[in-house]
């Protein structure tokens, strides 16, 4: 659960594919009035649809620049985040984007984990 300052609040639940986290997100909507279930990230930006149209893990792991997945990934955050109110449930949230970013920069320029750093993702990242 994550709330920046202004008062506003987002829970996610992260993990594999094909566990239940949209599901149980849709029973927590219903529970929880002014909740807003925003989804997963590829519904806020244009450019998820071209991608999964073509070679995904191509795009992935080779023909983007590490800057170029990160700023996909971030900003569709961010666009989905503005766009929700005041009270968010998310699949994947900002913890698990940054992680991804974090080890697909680490395999896509060959450097350990700790080279990437988690910290520097996080420094750069707008929400």
């Amino acid at each position: 659960m994550t709330g920046p300052a202004g008062g506003e609040l987002s829970v996610s639940l992260n993990g594999v594919d094909n566990v239940g986290k949209t599901t149980q997100l849709a029973w927590l909507s219903r529970a929880m009035p002014g909740a807003a279930l925003v989804g997963t990230i590829d519904a806020w930006d244009v450019r998820w649809r071209q991608l999964a149209a073509g070679d995904f893990a191509h795009w992935w792991f080779v023909a983007s620049s590490t800057a170029e997945h990160v700023g996909l990934l971030l900003g569709s955050h961010v666009a989905r985040r503005a766009a929700s109110g005041p009270f968010a449930l998310e699949d994947r949230g900002l913890p698990m984007l940054r992680a991804t970013c974090a080890a697909t920069a680490a395999i896509k320029e060959g450097l350990s984990v700790n080279a990437v750093g988690f910290r520097s993702i996080s420094a750069n990242a707008s929400p």
